[in-house]
């Protein structure tokens, strides 16, 4: 390996991360079943304009507006371990509302063991299948080929 290549994967392996693999070869308790941007926002079209939705550090990806358009599901990794999350639409009285986090509540200062996960994780979905709504508050995806489901606090 070169030195530039060693270096590299030096770097990325103390930061906390690890190279990215081919989907079929990411365990099915790992929440790295996605390939994150190091930043992004979502932006969701509105009568014709983009509506900023989240404000997060990091990333979300996959997500997917409720059928009455009040909701957005995600995944985020912001707190060190990728969830779903699920936002409200902003609005006039609410132009920036506080995103609730759906899944792996409180693991944010689990230790990571390498191919395993901590008690409670819940995978997050297959990113070639993302999430989607079971009615106005409930989300399902499926990981590993096994489902899940949360539902938005009312």
């Amino acid at each position: 390996m070169s030195r530039v290549l060693f270096v590299g994967y030096l770097i990325v392996v103390l930061a906390g991360c690890t190279p990215s693999l081919p989907a079929s070869e990411v365990p099915a308790e790992s929440d790295a079943g996605i390939v994150m941007e190091l930043e992004r926002n979502i932006a969701i079209p509105v009568d014709g304009r983009l509506v900023q939705v989240t404000d997060m550090p990091g990333a979300e990806e996959l997500e997917s507006l409720s059928p009455d358009g009040t909701w957005v599901a995600f995944v985020s990794g912001t707190t060190g371990w990728a969830a779903v999350w699920a936002v409200p639409m902003p609005s006039a009285a609410a132009p920036r509302p506080t995103p609730i986090q759906l899944t792996n509540v409180g693991l944010e200062n689990q230790r990571r063991t390498p191919g395993r996960a901590p008690a409670g994780f819940v995978p997050v979905p297959d990113s070639t299948k993302g999430i989607r709504w079971v009615d106005d508050r409930t989300v399902a995806w499926t990981s590993g080929g096994v489902e899940y489901r949360a539902e938005v606090p009312r």
